[in-house]
């Protein structure tokens, strides 16, 4: 038992040293320095970045074929790393989810982008499924997501604010990429139940970089599986939370709020939706014209995807150059 121990303690000390001279070797050729984790042996990150730090030890990912550089996000079912492939050097974000019989398996999430192509949808590399995990390698996208974007230009939650936190324009060009997403999947047969600025992530750190859309695990199959359709909610409402993105973007705030969650539900099914206060009377009428569609009640009288893509307010917006 002992040599057994001290076996694999051997083992661990190689690639420790494996990792460390691939480390060395890699170093010059990133355009930005990393350096070790002086709280973690097994783990590197960027020089010029601050990273959230966390007491589980990364796992190992495709028996070692990736370095392992950080941490840099972690859900409700898995965590991702930023990892680096050893035979090319290239970056990718490597997507951990360990088996849990009450926890989705990412199989969905892998058979979505296996299956949907779309420059606004991140890209898979390969993935893997066995006993213990499922192990995702995808695009890695250095941006911010959408919601942290929309916290530093001031979101709020209940107060009125004074301005937008982006111009029409930029508005514009970001929910064009979203509901572009939206019909893909529509096209699909597929509704992704999960339209929220968090699972939006900018490509780059450029104010206007590429969006693409990550964390597809609640996404559903609404032709092959009718059963959804009878839970009161169907494709549609993937609209309702593009609009509810859109309102945020243009208002500043969320566009329902309440004490509890029955007087927020209430709330909702009535329908109302504020674009009078501050910041409203300086948005275009056809902007609200469009957040009123989106946000319909009636499911059957709300905008589809590519009646929202053809609206003149998007057409004429996202053609403008952001930056002006």
């Amino acid at each position: 038992m002992k040599q057994t121990q001290k076996s694999g303690r051997d083992q661990q000390r190689r690639k420790y040293v494996m990792d460390l001279e691939f480390f060395e070797f890699c170093k010059k050729k990133l355009e930005r320095p990393i350096e070790r984790d002086s709280t973690n042996p097994y783990c590197f990150r960027y020089k010029d970045v601050k990273l959230r730090k966390y007491n589980q030890r990364p796992e190992k990912l495709f028996d070692g074929k990736y370095l392992l550089v950080c941490e840099i996000g972690r859900g409700g079912y898995g965590t991702v790393y930023h990892c680096i492939d050893k035979n090319t050097g290239r970056a990718f974000a490597c997507k951990y989810i360990p088996k849990n019989p009450k926890h989705p398996s990412g199989v969905q999430e892998i058979s979505v982008m296996a299956n949907i192509r779309h420059p606004n949808v991140i890209s898979l590399k390969e993935s893997r499924v066995d006993e213990t995990s499922t192990q995702i390698v995808m695009e890695l996208c250095q941006g911010l997501n959408l919601l942290k974007r929309m916290v530093r230009r001031g979101l709020s939650v209940t107060r009125v604010v004074e301005r937008s936190l982006f111009s029409e324009p930029i508005a514009a060009h970001i929910l064009k990429s979203i509901v572009e997403v939206v019909k893909e999947f529509h096209e699909h047969g597929i509704m992704h139940r999960d339209i929220n600025p968090g699972n939006f992530v900018f490509l780059n750190k450029g104010d206007y970089s590429a969006l693409k859309a990550i964390d597809f695990g609640l996404s559903v199959d609404f032709q092959l599986r009718p059963k959804v359709l009878t839970q009161n909610y169907g494709p549609e409402a993937d609209i309702w939370s593009a609009g509810v993105i859109l309102y945020i973007m243009l208002g500043g705030r969320f566009p329902f709020f309440a004490k509890d969650e029955k007087s927020l539900e209430a709330q909702i099914k009535y329908g109302f939706v504020d674009i009078w206060t501050n910041p409203w009377p300086r948005v275009s009428d056809s902007a609200k014209h469009l957040v009123r569609n989106m946000l319909e009640v009636d499911a059957s009288k709300r905008f589809t995807a590519q009646q929202i893509l053809n609206h003149p307010w998007l057409q004429v917006n996202a053609k403008k150059n952001p930056i002006s």
